[in-house]
């Protein structure tokens, strides 16, 4: 778990380190009238900034699944087998995705409602796992 903490203040720091220097050399810019030159310099002395992103703690439960993906994951077998049993047809996985979005929006909030109620449930989940989590920290 150090090692997450390490990384991220490493992240933290690295940004911290290229904003204060970049500001230095605007500020620079401002005083020599030389407003045009901001980006240029910027890139010329600075070059790009380090594209790390902070690490996700693996121990922080995962987010709650919605109401739609329950749906998709349902539907999504049924329609594939609909689709493969045409001759020659090749799976197109956006054109899926835009059936699954008419097939859900077509729905009737009845027919909805099953997914709706384990959204809900895993919501509950997601929140007493981040109650412990919270309370672990």
């Amino acid at each position: 778990m150090a090692h997450l903490t390490f990384h991220n203040d490493t992240v933290s720091l690295n940004h911290l380190w290229y904003e204060s220097h970049k500001n230095l050399i605007a500020t620079v810019c401002i005083k020599l009238g030389q407003h045009d030159k901001i980006t240029e310099l910027t890139h010329t002395l600075l070059g790009d900034p380090l594209k790390i992103k902070p690490m996700k703690d693996p121990a922080k439960p995962k987010r709650p699944t919605s109401a739609y993906l329950y749906f998709c994951e349902e539907a999504r077998p049924k329609l594939m087998k609909k689709i493969k049993g045409k001759k020659n047809k090749k799976v197109n996985l956006g054109d899926i995705a835009k059936q699954l979005g008419s097939m859900w929006k077509g729905l009737s909030e009845n027919d909805k409602k099953p997914y709706v109620e384990k959204s809900l449930a895993d919501k509950e989940r997601y929140l007493d796992e981040m109650e412990k989590y919270n309370a672990n920290k």
